[in-house]
């Protein structure tokens, strides 16, 4: 990796140094670079990155979510989406993720709300689950536009109408949905054992097993013989995009309706941070 090999041109350096200067180091710093000449360019820094934090990052990831086959999700499309987005929606994604989105149950248990009780229904505690699962009419109707949004996003997308009724079922539910395997022209029995093996209420948050892509591929190439090359990774990033927006679209309601956010100018600033 990229840190052995820094390492290891300064172990076999030959001569003299240019620089005699020893640099401070802070004591959470593993690791530092410096260039006399050259550029030092967001590529090397990824590089860097990755192979210091990689394994810690994998195990917190596994832990977190109890994640146990990590090798089933589609990391490319996670991760070409995740880049996509702006800094704050990338950091509320990761708070929706790692359950560190400022719920009343995450806020109570802080110290920075009175309660931990749900500010739409008042009956349940204010968990990232209950909140995308509320029962009070208010949230209901929003889930609803939601999921009409998500389904008519996919449609445009060109998805097969069978993955989309699975995908709109298990991101309304959080849960593996009912499915007759008989009546479809496509194989969704791989689909959903691979997404049963990730766990379905990872689907919301872009854990997204492999098997979709290619599931809708297949079929894409029996309409279009070139359907892989021009929009299967395509089609991937947009389920990525389709599936946080509904999770944005809930909570945009939820902190509407806590904060008094009616002006459409304000609410479109808030979406747009999300």
């Amino acid at each position: 990796n990229v840190a052995d090999r820094l390492a290891d041109m300064q172990h076999r350096a030959a001569g003299e140094w240019v620089s005699k200067t020893t640099s401070a180091m802070l004591p959470q710093t593993r690791a530092q670079l410096h260039l006399p000449q050259g550029r030092y360019t967001g590529r090397v820094n990824k590089k860097i990155q990755h192979a210091l934090w990689k394994e810690d990052a994998d195990q917190y990831i596994s832990r977190k979510l109890d994640l146990v086959h990590k090798d089933k999700v589609d990391w490319d499309s996670l991760g070409r989406h995740h880049r996509w987005l702006s800094w704050q929606r990338r950091a509320t994604r990761l708070k929706f993720v790692f359950r560190w989105a400022p719920t009343n149950a995450r806020c109570h248990a802080i110290g920075t709300a009175d309660s931990p009780m749900c500010p739409l229904c008042g009956n349940c505690t204010e968990t990232t689950e209950h909140m995308l699962q509320c029962e009070s009419l208010a949230a209901i109707k929003a889930r609803t536009a939601a999921l009409s949004a998500l389904e008519e996003a996919l449609d445009d997308a060109g998805t097969h109408p069978d993955l989309i009724s699975l995908l709109s079922c298990a991101i309304a539910t959080g849960e593996e949905p009912p499915y007759d395997m008989g009546d479809t022209d496509i194989d969704l029995s791989g689909v959903m054992e691979a997404q049963r093996n990730i766990g379905w209420h990872l689907l919301r948050y872009g854990f997204i097993a492999k098997e979709w892509k290619a599931e809708q591929t297949k079929w894409g190439m029996t309409q279009d013989p070139n359907y892989a090359q021009k929009k299967g990774d395509r089609w991937a990033r947009q389920l990525q995009e389709t599936t946080w927006e509904y999770v944005a679209a809930v909570w945009d309601h939820r902190n509407k309706t806590v904060h008094g956010k009616d002006d459409s100018k304000a609410s479109t600033r808030q979406l747009g941070k999300l």
